[in-house]
């Protein structure tokens, strides 16, 4: 209920019955006369204009429509033995009273608001009501009444009958109180110089959030809602504020309410009595269509938490937020440092209110990533900690830098212009690895990098146990196929001294001469190398770097296949493995990628170079020296593995890009945690798919991100 309007009725009733009294008097019918039929009339027109003006119009309930009947039974008895009303009158008034008194009674008794509202009470209640509340209006049961008084006792008295009925039309038939209210608020928004209040601030909780406590107005002008502006006079400062929460508690309704603005003003008007407002200022009207929540306890440098504030604006992990901090000199502001950060958190929470009520809420957390330096392309640390109730925006307009030369795209930070930029000579010199689970799409984004340096004339040399890279990526060369020299006499002799008339009948290619050696090395009992092994192993070394000599000075082909499933068993596998490593570390040596460099990417590294394990000494120790040394002869390693825990930390310590899609396994993620932080190390398992997290000397922008993965096709 409005209590304005409600009071507004009464006035209006007040009013209405005082007119009445003066009619009456001004026509000769005295009331306060010992007459009857004056005193029925004028009762009955009374009760007829308050429940109009109030009872039905805020309470049209049964009980009214009770009320009314018994008025109505009441208004009947002094009419019992009067001849001239007549018993029809009489009988027909009283059996609508009663009838109408009856179904009341009957729908209050059977209401149950305990009950299912399918239980055949409950239903009948509801059904007897609605005929109650129909059939017993006051404008029917009154004015009913009254015309048959006006025609029986009355008719031969024009005056009071046509002033009466004009009455009785005013009252049911014009919208007295709407029309009143509606000039009212037209005259008070056309007249008043100070606008309507709509509460008083009790809190401050900060130099720029306040709470109010709003009044109870019904009125749709008066209502406050989310994001509505207000303005407030603080001391000698009007205040510009933006609703940013509003609690609805057991006595009272409250806002929490943001500044936007201030200024010095003069305005005489009550202390901080809040009034609705609007704000014209476009560039705060951009910022705040951006804000998305206000800074709480507990933040520190490295990381903020803040309350999020729903501005239609749905934020979500990997959002790059803006913070604005103060940058003072001798004192005084010297300038606004935006400082930026990445969500990598929610959780719901709850905060006490007044007198036990409580409000629910959703507390965020972000990382530092510090100041935009778009000249050096770089991110500043900001050394200090916003303070409490400090406004947070959602970044969307931040944007990198143009990707150049040698330089790719690899995607970028979601609802941002904000690529993700990486150096491809970084990425080679210093080593890359790509961890990730199956079906997070990490060998899919390791081919299109792979094609990129193809493209950028990288000579890249791939050992792949799956046959993807060859079958998903166009004009590669295989590199065992480029092997098939013709053997030279004396090594056909030399193998029949060692190996079968079966291998040496078979012997046409290098990957057969290393399967001899493979079957036949070993010492003798006397410690003794078998005849000529050590001698084939070298001569099958240098005949495998004459191959690639001829696949690196190739001008058409940049992308060399290693597929280590073509060699017959495990032994000779890894013996190849080897020998074709020292091979391509001894042409990087010699200067053979001195004008570009050459990257080696081990797909499913945890096969060829484990932890762990009898293998580690055969193929493993080479690829560690590529690892530690190869950066002077310009020769790097791109790592591809599913699990970080079964790859040679030899290998990944010296990984200076690190690149993690999602994975699940705790070794990762303390391994991770020693590249990013504790926080980004937690977040890889619940990364999603195309997602990941980038650290390293190959990222342009210097610090790490959560990114999305760029669209590829054809991939």
């Amino acid at each position: 209920m409005n209590s304005k309007n409600y009071m507004l009725s009464t006035i209006v009733t007040i009013l209405a019955i005082t007119c009445l009294y003066v009619l009456f008097s001004c026509l000769g019918h005295g009331i306060l006369q010992k007459n009857e039929i004056e005193i029925l009339l004028f009762s009955s027109l009374i009760l007829l204009t308050i429940n109009i003006f109030i009872v039905e119009k805020f309470f049209a309930t049964p009980t009214g429509v009770v009320a009314n009947s018994l008025n109505g039974l009441l208004l009947l008895i002094p009419l019992w033995s009067n001849t001239e009303f007549g018993d029809s009158f009489f009988i027909i008034f009283f059996i609508y009273f009663f009838i109408c008194l009856t179904i009341s009674v009957l729908a209050i008794i059977l209401f149950n608001s305990d009950k299912n509202p399918d239980d055949w009470k409950v239903k009948t209640s509801n059904f007897l009501k609605s005929i109650a509340t129909a059939i017993g209006k006051s404008k029917i049961m009154y004015s009913c009444f009254v015309l048959v008084l006006l025609s029986v006792f009355y008719r031969t008295e024009g005056a009071i009958v046509y002033s009466i009925l004009v009455y009785l039309f005013v009252i049911m038939f014009c919208p007295v109180i709407d029309v009143l209210n509606k000039g009212i608020r037209l005259y008070n928004k056309k007249n008043s110089e100070q606008k309507k209040p709509i509460g008083n601030v009790i809190t401050v909780k900060s130099k720029s959030v306040f709470i109010v406590d709003l009044y109870d107005n019904n009125e749709e002008d008066d209502v406050v809602k989310l994001f509505d502006i207000i303005e407030f006079q603080l001391h000698n400062q009007l205040v510009q504020g933006r609703v940013i929460d509003i609690y609805i508690l057991d006595t009272k309704k409250q806002a929490k309410v943001l500044e936007i603005g201030s200024r010095y003003s003069k305005d005489k008007r009550n202390l901080n009595v809040v009034y609705k407002s609007s704000c014209t200022d476009e560039n705060v009207i951009s910022s705040l269509n951006s804000f998305v929540g206000v800074i709480v306890k507990e933040s520190t440098i490295s990381r903020i938490k803040f309350e999020y504030t729903p501005n239609n604006i749905a934020i979500k992990e990997g959002n790059l937020l803006l913070v604005e901090q103060d940058i003072r000199k001798q004192g005084k502001l010297h300038k606004k440092q935006q400082v930026i950060y990445q969500v990598i958190e929610a959780r719901t929470d709850t905060q006490n209110l007044e007198t036990n009520n409580q409000s629910g809420l959703i507390t965020a957390e972000a990382l530092q990533l510090g100041v935009w330096i778009k000249e050096s392309a770089t991110f500043e640390k900001y050394e200090w900690v916003p303070e409490i109730n400090t406004r947070v925006f959602l970044a969307t307009n931040i944007e990198g830098l143009k990707c150049g030369a040698g330089e790719m795209i690899i995607g970028s930070i979601e609802d941002t212009k904000f690529d993700v930029i990486i150096d491809l000579n970084d990425l080679i010199t210093h080593h890359t690895a790509i961890l990730g689970i199956t079906g997070t799409g990490k060998s899919v984004f390791a081919r299109d990098i792979i094609k990129k340096l193809a493209e950028e004339k990288h000579k890249v040399f791939c050992v792949d146990i799956t046959g993807e890279i060859s079958e998903k990526i166009n004009n590669t060369i295989n590199l065992i196929g480029i092997d098939k020299h013709v053997l030279k006499k004396e090594i056909i002799l030399r193998c029949k001294a060692t190996a079968s008339a079966e291998q040496v009948k078979n012997l046409t290619t290098i990957p057969d001469l290393v399967n001899i050696i493979s079957t036949n090395q070993g010492a003798d009992f006397y410690g003794r190398d078998p005849v000529g092994v050590d001698e084939l192993r070298e001569e099958t070394k240098t005949l495998i770097k004459n191959s690639l000599a001829d696949f690196i000075d190739n001008k058409t082909k940049y992308i060399g296949v290693l597929e280590l499933n073509e060699i017959y068993n495990t032994d000779a596998t890894l013996e190849y493995t080897k020998l074709f490593f020292q091979a391509l570390f001894e042409l990087a040596k010699e200067g053979k990628f001195k004008d570009k460099s050459a990257c080696i990417v081990l797909e499913e590294a945890h096969t060829i170079t484990p932890e762990e394990g009898f293998h580690k000494s055969k193929a493993t120790k080479i690829i560690e020296q590529i690892a530690l040394q190869g950066r002077k002869s310009n020769l790097g390693l791109m790592v591809i593995s599913q699990r970080t825990a079964n790859v040679s930390k030899s290998i990944l310590t010296q990984c200076n890009t690190m690149i993690s899609f999602k994975q699940f396994d705790n070794t990762s993620k303390d391994f991770l945690s020693n590249n990013y932080s504790q926080d980004l190390s937690n977040k890889v398992s619940t990364l999603k798919t195309r997602t990941a997290i980038i650290s390293g000397k190959a990222l342009k922008s210097d610090v790490p991100l959560i990114f999305k993965v760029k669209e590829i096709p054809n991939a």
